[in-house]
């Protein structure tokens, strides 16, 4: 339950960031509002459970906040890959706007988290 809801957190987040910061691309203008709201869930949609996996299962033994930047910095690669391909981006730009958008999400849900518990 708990994974279900970090994600929901997560495209809640990074989809309107990654809507705001990509709006001028080629690609975007070429889309319906739906259609650029899908593509811009696609990167999280694929690397939300990785991450939660491989948190849970293979980085648990290293203490909570160098796994997060361990597991975070492999989550901005491969989206910064993804923002490529899906939005046809500059790879420098594919790679900030990954390191942005998941720094906004990573630091909004450890604030979250802190003001839960």
């Amino acid at each position: 339950m708990l994974q279900l809801i970090a994600l929901c957190l997560s495209l809640l987040f990074e989809i309107p960031l990654i809507l705001l910061l990509l709006k001028g691309s080629r690609f975007m203008q070429s889309l319906t509002f739906f259609q650029r709201v899908l593509w811009a869930a696609v990167p999280t949609l694929i690397t939300h459970p990785f991450l939660w996996m491989a948190s849970a299962r293979w980085f648990s033994f290293i203490a909570y906040g160098p796994r997060i930047l361990l597991l975070e910095s492999g989550v901005v690669l491969l989206e910064s890959v993804l923002l490529r391909l899906l939005f046809r981006l500059p790879i420098i730009k594919a790679l900030l706007v990954s390191l942005l958008v998941n720094t906004v999400s990573t630091l909004l849900g450890l604030l979250l988290w802190r003001l839960i518990l």
